[in-house]
């Protein structure tokens, strides 16, 4: 390149010599020579700058100009630098196009035929004279840059031909990859059963490979070839986000779409596919004109997915139901690693031992962080919360013999004791190897309690003078102490087994032993006298407690019942209640009986709105029979007169005597003044006759006041009172009758 540039330069230097020496006068065509070497310098700048290339470039286009420019600035058509048009023409082909090199050859044609038309108007000059230096100059010029415009097309040709072998080698060598390629993607294709389709929006076409149909379970023999057919054998359930995500992807208002849905397949069964697919095409405008993607039968992995669903349901159930069986069990469940941490705690060890909030909390900590934290919080307290070390020490033994170990721990859990009968073994995995400690743990602190006390009582009552006999939760005997032998006279053998109905009387009813019962049950204890009946037959009095014992899940596990014979004590008492309440000589009740039952009556009547009476009554001419015969007969006297005053009343009447000769009457349920007048005669009329007081025979007369309750009284001492004075308003009346109380006052007056 750069020795065509100096050739060019030189020649364009010498022409410009020869034009000067030669025809001086021509001044015009130094424009020529000149602006060849202006061209050639600024082609061997752009050589530095850009390059051989575009170097040639530069010299090919100026070059074509120049040659132009000076066709119709010296002589038009006959001007002998025309001559080397063709090599421009040819070598901007080269350089730039084909297309270029048609542009520039009908440039070249249009020029010449305006320097024509430019000849023959007159305003192209006319062909200046030119000597051979100067055509031969020409030439030569014309010769070199043809030799260099060849020989650059020769080279130029062989490039493009090792380039176009080079390109057909590679295309081969491409071409076969592709075909492996090809090859390699047919067999993923048929490996993964996936379909691939595309969709012709603007001809609402669906294409794909119909043998490819048969991966989805369909019938290979029907291709639907438009959409809604397609949508025609989706689901209901599935067909409007089916059809909702095919317009959104037409519309543009998403990128992509993807989703699993149900498709009827051959069998008219459902198919479970899953479809991707995008906008592959556009038209000049952006605007979606075909989609593209693939679809693949996902009915193994919905299937395993269901089963997986449902195994882990399963799981869930069964994870739920034992931690809800755990937590409802009253023993102590857990499980815990080598390092004594917890891998698993239920809800009674989290509330009975460890003082956890949740069962999650104990989870990766160990017993001494639960001990160590009631401490703290209790540190004043020397045995607040001890339990936590024995349990670990368990741990070891169990996890050291490697075999289940029974042990009964105990220790105090914020301030009360607890003893436990502990189960553990060694927890093993699925391999078999030991990952930690398995335990359950029941509270048998009550038991231990009960247990002693039971040992307790059974040394204490075996020398004790009270009964004991102890059942279980059945009622059956299970053991009696030695007083209950000396008291009932049943040996141990006797009555171990059989029930306690062995020792009823038959003086209660079934009431009596319904209420106790239910006391036992609803309160677990019982308290009272009962009459019961000796292996002899005979009847005793006994004072009777009976106690329950419970089991840990609340149910009865054992009755202790102890007793006394109070026989001789009740004998007493009823002698003792006797004398305070009875007349010893009549044995009809006294003056304090009298008062407890009038008042008791008074209150009836105030309530029921009902009469009562009340007879005060005196012998007449008692004193005289008590000195003549003397106080034996009066005391034979006054018990028959007790006698006749019963027999003139009901049974629900009450009869009293006050001391000496004189009685009291309460009448109660009067309908009337005239009931009790009957009762009065009745009583007078009776004792009005003989006494046979051993022979001898004895007359005395009865007089009665009578008061009417509450008409005349409504309180107890001013009733009576009223009859002792309506008493002694009938003896002033001459005795042997009876007076009311308005007939008392009368009199007075």
């Amino acid at each position: 390149m750069r020795g065509a540039l100096v050739t060019l330069f030189v020649a364009c230097l010498v022409f410009l010599g020869v034009l000067v020496w030669k025809v001086p006068e021509q001044t015009f065509r130094l424009i020529g020579p000149v602006s060849g070497m202006v061209l050639t310098v600024v082609s061997w700048w752009v050589m530095a700058r850009r390059g051989v290339v575009a170097a040639k470039q530069v010299l090919a286009v100026g070059g074509f100009v120049v040659t132009l420019a000076l066709g119709f600035m010296v002589a038009g058509v006959m001007t002998p630098v025309l001559f080397a048009l063709p090599m421009l023409v040819m070598l901007l082909g080269f350089l730039f196009s084909p297309r270029l090199g048609r542009w520039a050859t009908g440039i070249s044609v249009v020029a010449l035929w305006c320097m024509v038309l430019g000849a023959e108007w007159g305003w192209i000059p006319d062909l200046p004279q030119t000597t051979p230096a100067m055509f031969a100059l020409i030439q030569t010029l014309m010769l070199v840059l043809t030799a260099y415009t060849a020989q650059f097309v020769s080279d130029r040709y062989r490039d493009r031909v090792k380039q176009a072998t080079g390109m057909a080698d590679e295309l081969t060598r491409r071409t076969l990859e592709l075909e492996t390629s090809q090859a390699r993607l047919q067999l993923a294709i048929d490996a993964s059963e996936t379909v691939f389709w595309e969709y012709d929006i603007q001809a609402d076409v669906l294409s794909y490979e119909e043998k490819s149909l048969s991966v989805l379970s369909m019938a290979v023999g029907y291709a639907p070839t438009q959409v809604r057919d397609w949508v025609a054998l989706v689901h209901p359930d599935d067909k409007d986000l089916f059809v909702q995500q095919f317009r959104d992807t037409i519309r543009d208002t998403v990128a992509k779409f993807g989703f699993d849905y149900r498709m009827q397949g051959h069998d008219k069964t459902w198919v479970w596919i899953t479809v991707r697919g995008a906008v592959v095409r556009r038209d000049a405008e952006g605007k979606p004109t075909v989609l593209g993607g693939a679809a693949r039968s996902i009915q193994d992995r919905k299937a395993a997915e269901a089963a997986l669903q449902a195994s882990e349901a399963q799981a869930r159930h069964a994870a739920a139901m034992l931690r809800s069986l755990c937590d409802n069990v009253p023993d102590m469940i857990w499980a815990k690693d080598l390092n004594k941490r917890y891998l698993f705690a239920n809800r009674a060890i989290c509330d009975q031992l460890l003082m956890a909030i949740s069962t999650e909390e104990p989870v990766g900590k160990d017993d001494m962080y639960f001990a160590l934290r009631e401490r703290n919080s209790r540190p004043y307290i020397r045995d607040w919360h001890t339990f936590g070390e024995l349990c670990q020490d368990s741990d070891a033994i169990t996890l050291e013999n490697g075999q289940p170990s029974q042990f009964e721990e105990f220790g105090h859990v914020r301030g009360r004791m607890l003893v436990l009968d502990v189960n553990k073994a060694p927890f093993r995995n699925e391999k078999g190897e030991v990952i930690g400690v398995v335990g359950t743990g029941r509270n048998i602190t009550d038991q231990k309690i009960v247990q002693d006390r039971l040992r307790l009582a059974a040394l204490v009552l075996e020398h004790s003078s009270e009964a004991l006999m102890i059942t279980d939760a059945a009622n059956t005997i299970l053991e009696v102490n030695p007083a209950f032998t000396r008291q009932t006279g049943y040996s141990r053998d006797d009555v171990v087994g059989k029930k306690p109905s062995v020792l009823q009387s038959g003086m209660h009813d079934a009431d009596f032993y319904r209420l106790m019962w239910e006391a036992l049950q609803a309160e677990g204890s019982w308290q009272g006298e009962i009459t019961n009946r000796r292996k002899n037959g005979e009847l005793f009095v006994e004072w009777l407690t009976i106690n329950t014992l419970y089991s840990d899940d609340g149910s009865p596990l054992r009755r202790v019942a102890l007793f006394s014979d109070v026989t001789e004590n009740k004998k007493k008492e009823e002698r003792l209640w006797q004398q305070a309440n009875f007349d010893l000589l009549t044995l009809l009740p006294n003056r304090r009986m009298f008062q407890d039952r009038l008042d008791v009556e008074l209150k009836k009547v105030k309530r029921s709105g009902g009469k009562l009476a009340v007879f005060f009554l005196d012998l007449d001419r008692f004193k005289e029979v008590n000195d003549t015969l003397g106080h034996h007969m009066g005391d034979q006297l006054l018990r028959e007169a007790a006698r006749r005053i019963l027999a003139c009343v009901r049974a629900s009447d009450t009869v009293a005597r006050l001391g000496g000769d004189e009685f009291t009457v309460i009448l109660t349920e009067l309908d009337g003044p005239s009931n009790a007048e009957r009762v009065a005669q009745a009583i007078v009329a009776s004792l009005g006759q003989p006494f046979d007081l051993d022979g001898q025979l004895a007359t005395v007369s009865a007089s009665i006041g009578i008061a009417i309750g509450p008409d005349d009284a409504s309180e107890p001492a001013v009733l009576v009172q009223q009859a002792d004075q309506a008493m002694y308003a009938a003896k002033q009346a001459g005795r042997n009758g009876y007076r009311f109380v308005d007939a008392a006052v009368v009199a007075g007056r």
